[in-house]
């Protein structure tokens, strides 16, 4: 934490005051550091721009690094429209003041409250560039909250894509709610969903796994309506449940019978549909 009086009273609102006359020698004795190795690198090599990784815009003038940088550079990761908001609005006006760009280096964390397509579509908003952290999901301890790109070139969510491309989602009273039973495609699946069910209680022998392929069948029909309709958590799909239920050996029928019927439940309660 920093602890300037530039900052929001919220950046500070979940921790208890420290001895603030220790913690402003300490601070102070960092950005010492800081602004002598921003002269020492300027220095030695004119052609470079450089910037301190602040970690809120509103350390930019306490720490007295402004001049000494060609770049204004900080981290966001705000985690309502308002604060964020807040927040830009000071980078834009520091901008302004001392006549340099600014840059957000750090930002989007799942774990913060800070999705991507809410900061890239704030900053865009605000013309101020940014970086994400991470691009890729790798296998360290952030992979869980950042990242874009699996290395097979899959990713974790289509609309971190679409954000970066400048397409976000319609938030507005224009949006337009989905529905995936307009052609009765509800019905129909559920009434291949009985019959699918019915011959696989029928069955008495021991080989049931034509029956198995069978449901899943089913399953997939009603899970891509579930997901088209954006009906249910995208965190894991029902598709990456049967794609997952495919790769076993010896599945059990019954099981897949349940989660039928929890798919179908889930769809008609959606749609609206009373029996």
């Amino acid at each position: 934490m920093t602890w300037y009086d530039e900052e929001p009273s919220y950046v500070q609102d979940y921790q208890e005051r420290p001895n603030m006359e220790l913690l402003r020698y300490r601070q102070e004795k960092t950005w010492e550091i800081v602004r002598h190795f921003c002269r020492y690198v300027k220095s030695k090599d004119q052609e470079h721009d450089i910037g301190i990784g602040n970690i809120f815009i509103f350390e930019t003038e306490p720490s007295r690094t402004a001049e000494l940088v060609d770049v204004i550079v900080f981290h966001d990761y705000f985690p309502t429209r308002k604060r964020m908001r807040d927040a830009l609005e000071y980078a834009k006006k520091m901008g302004e003041k001392y006549g340099k760009p600014v840059l957000d280096n750090e930002m989007c964390c799942l774990a913060r409250a800070n999705p991507y397509d809410m900061s890239i579509e704030m900053h865009d908003e605000y013309q101020i560039g940014w970086y994400l952290f991470e691009l890729m999901i790798g296998k360290d301890m952030w992979s869980r909250v950042h990242g874009v790109v699996y290395p097979d070139g899959t990713v974790r969510d289509p609309s971190i894509v679409a954000a970066i491309g400048g397409f976000f989602r319609n938030r507005g009273e224009t949006a337009i709610r989905s529905d995936v039973n307009q052609e009765d495609y509800v019905k129909r699946v559920s009434i291949l969903a009985e019959r699918t069910l019915h011959a696989a209680r029928q069955n008495q022998g021991s080989d049931h796994s034509q029956d198995v392929e069978n449901l899943l069948e089913v399953c997939e029909y009603a899970a891509n309506l579930l997901e088209a309709g954006e009906l249910v958590p995208m965190a894991y799909p029902p598709t990456a449940k049967i794609a997952a239920y495919r790769r076993q050996q010896n599945v059990d029928a019954m099981e897949i019978e349940d989660y039928l019927t929890e798919l179908i439940g889930t769809l008609k309660k959606a749609c609206h549909i009373i029996e």
